[in-house]
């Protein structure tokens, strides 16, 4: 028998309660079992569409967080820790760039071509077209 079980059967034999199965919301959260049963997940739309409103941000398009399907955050690892470590390590280097010296605005945001052209030329590239 599963200590869960356990902990059950002794709580209702002590107080006058019954087992009402897996909870579903708790804390205005929806709980969801994976079907393997190897976890849940929390969901809150409720307050995510209140936190929207606040913000008046109903008509904004939603977007994807890049993040690696299959990368788990937990109290222990978190995407800061992991991005910490890779810089500790060197597989990741950090360096503060200028705006007029940051080749990423070309990809990132409209530029005139004159900076297009010195976003090329920072990346090293002289054919572009």
């Amino acid at each position: 028998m599963s200590r869960i079980k356990e902990l059950k059967k002794k709580l209702i034999s002590e107080f006058d309660m019954m087992d009402l199965s897996n909870a579903k919301l708790f804390l205005s959260m929806k709980i969801v079992s994976f079907r393997d049963g190897n976890g849940l997940c929390l969901k809150q739309p409720r307050y995510l569409d209140k936190l929207v409103g606040r913000f008046s941000m109903e008509n904004c398009k939603p977007t994807n967080i890049p993040i690696c399907a299959n990368f788990v955050l937990s109290a222990t690892l978190s995407l800061y820790h992991f991005i910490r470590d890779e810089i500790s390590v060197g597989i990741v280097e950090v360096e503060i760039i200028s705006t007029e010296e940051n080749p990423a605005d070309m990809g990132t945001k409209v530029v005139p071509y004159s900076k297009l052209k010195h976003c090329l030329n920072l990346l090293e590239i002289d054919d572009y077209g």
